[in-house]
């Protein structure tokens, strides 16, 4: 398990509001369960034991397959080394975490046999993406989220003005 953070765009997510809360829960989960690169164990029993030791494992499966229908994990079976294991991978996780020191990779898309998951909801799961995540730096956004704190607060300024007649 690791520390992460999560972004407030996910509170925000259209593709995370059409879930329901526990799913979401697994999604937040899953980005501490994830190694640096976003791949996690997909295998609802121990998945359990890690993040949710007191609910039914017929819960967290049906959360995943819930974050695999909107596109936020794909699943897939391991080759090589980690031959049969069932694997998960938080698809955008870069755009998600920036980790600073990597741990050594352990898998590659190149190493997971992935599961095709319907044409329609990579479509989907892609434009929930580019409206959600928008594109740039850190510092892009904060700019972008102090230019909206002012405009608000000149709004509220001109209701208030109106108001009091000031």
């Amino acid at each position: 398990m690791r520390i992460r953070s999560l972004k407030p765009e996910f509170w925000k997510s259209e593709s995370m509001s059409a879930i329901d809360p526990f799913s979401r829960l697994t999604a937040i989960a899953l980005l501490n369960a994830s190694d640096d690169y976003g791949y996690f164990p997909a295998n609802p029993t121990i998945l359990r034991g890690d993040i949710f030791p007191f609910e039914d494992v017929e819960k967290v499966s049906r959360a995943l397959a819930k974050l695999s229908e909107i596109g936020y994990i794909k699943v897939g079976t391991a080759k090589n080394a980690h031959q049969g294991k069932k694997i998960g991978k938080v698809v955008n996780f870069h755009l998600h975490q920036k980790v600073d020191h990597p741990s050594k990779r352990v898998y590659t898309d190149d190493s997971i046999e992935w599961d095709t998951p319907p044409r329609e909801t990579l479509a989907r799961a892609r434009e929930s993406l580019d409206q959600e995540q928008g594109a740039g730096s850190r510092e892009q956004g904060l700019e972008k989220e102090r230019n909206q704190g002012v405009q608000g607060q000149q709004r509220e300024r001109e209701q208030l003005s109106a108001i009091y007649g000031r």
